[in-house]
């Protein structure tokens, strides 16, 4: 779609092992109340725009990739279970909610956020090269005090001290890995 493209309900049947891909040139939104279900790996090219699904109940197989371009547009993921990123760039900022997060790629964005959304959740960014900028974990919400164990590589020269990682934000932190190789 040359245009921003607003996604009503897409779904896979569930014995689908296909991939779904969406692209559009100038954005990938999420209409309210719809829900996007993917059996095999999402990938969503929103061109220059942004890529918004903020519906929870959103339904993804196996990993989700996105890439998009331009430091306004933004990428917004909210997901009711353990969210896996593949290979994925934004220029803009990454907001991620999900019960947990992991990473079978490398991710590219500028400032991110990182919300666990259920008690003893899991955040494990530290098995790819990242190039990530400001970090934080959790948001206004208190979601920081869901994450259980956290790891983090990240090669942005200028990243930052990650903002919430601390005793009185997360407090059912049980272990942390970072490692900055800028």
């Amino acid at each position: 779609d040359a245009n921003a493209l607003s996604l009503n309900s897409v779904n896979m049947t569930p014995t689908a092992a296909g991939a779904l891909t969406i692209n559009a040139a100038s954005g990938v939104m999420q209409a309210g109340g719809t829900v996007v279900t993917g059996t095999g790996v999402s990938a969503f090219n929103a061109g220059n725009g942004a890529i918004i699904l903020t519906n929870a109940g959103n339904i993804f197989g196996r990993e989700v990739r996105f890439t998009n371009t331009g430091a306004s547009n933004d990428v917004t993921i909210n997901y009711s279970n353990a969210l896996t990123l593949g290979t994925s760039a934004t220029d803009g900022a990454l907001n991620l909610t999900a019960t947990s997060l992991r990473q079978t790629g490398v991710i590219l964005a500028g400032s991110t956020t990182l919300a666990v959304s259920a008690a003893s959740g899991d955040i494990d960014l530290s098995t790819q090269v990242n190039s990530l900028g400001q970090v934080t974990i959790g948001n206004d919400g208190g979601q920081a005090a869901n994450v259980r164990d956290f790891g983090l590589t990240n090669v942005r020269a200028g990243a930052g001290a990650i903002v919430n990682l601390s005793n009185a934000g997360t407090t059912n932190l049980r272990d942390v890995s970072v490692q900055y190789q800028a």
